[in-house]
């Protein structure tokens, strides 16, 4: 930038405290939690953000117009990916970056209503759900596979004899098959837990806000996908 140019003001809604971190915050606390959230929550977020938008103008909360542009800078944002983000450090997590992102495009009047009717706190544990949701379900198709395996392996050892064990020592004699079959059960355990992580990870906590009710409509939640959500393509949230 050149000298006779003045330099532009970074916008946020957030800067309230006019003194950077202590150089100890930044390494304890700000920079891993902004590395973990680059890598884990940046994705599930901005599925987030374009939820929330749409939900805004069809509860008639914020006007058209203004949701047009805030929806563009976010498909813009998200295409472009985190690397786009100015990270200073001043700021505590992800959030904090991606709002000033949208805030210096468009201004916080128009900018700053997409955080209008909901939290960080509810926001950040739906962005970590969606994200934990992605691995269970990863988990669970190894898991599933892994089983699979073991099922069709046992079905062809049958009649292949073994020694069974008892503390290290050689007992009364099995199929291979049947030792498989004990590994299978063994995987399809693993496989109801992690199902019950995944039933307890797959749930939306957004507009719950920090300690109360963030609604600023008078539509009654469900379990059910929202119907902004469907149209956005996200199965769920």
């Amino acid at each position: 930038m050149s000298q006779d140019q003045p330099a532009v003001p970074v916008v946020s809604l957030r800067e309230r405290v006019k003194y950077p971190p202590a150089q100890a915050m930044v390494d304890s606390y700000f920079a891993p939690a902004i590395a973990a959230g680059i890598r884990y929550q940046f994705v599930g977020e901005m599925r987030i953000h374009l939820a929330h938008a749409v939900m805004l103008l069809d509860c008639g909360i914020v006007g058209r117009d203004d949701i047009a542009k805030i929806i563009e800078v976010l498909l813009e944002l998200e295409k472009a990916g985190p690397q786009a983000l100015t990270i200073d450090y001043r700021q505590e997590d992800l959030y904090s970056y991606i709002e000033r992102y949208i805030v210096e495009k468009l201004g916080p009047e128009t900018g700053g209503r997409l955080h209008t009717g909901r939290s960080r706190n509810d926001l950040h544990t739906t962005s970590w759900r969606l994200s934990l949701r992605t691995r269970l379900l990863d988990l669970l198709d190894v898991v599933n596979g892994l089983r699979r395996t073991l099922l069709d392996l046992a079905e062809k050892h049958i009649d292949t004899i073994m020694p069974g064990y008892t503390h290290t020592q050689h007992a009364q004699p099995i199929s291979f098959g049947y030792y498989l079959l004990s590994a299978g059960d063994l995987v399809e355990r693993d496989f109801r837990r992690l199902s019950a992580a995944l039933g307890c990870c797959d749930r939306s906590p957004l507009e719950f806000g920090r300690s109360v009710d963030d609604r600023l409509s008078d539509q009654p939640r469900t379990d059910s996908p929202a119907p902004w959500v469907l149209r956005l393509g996200r199965d769920r949230l």
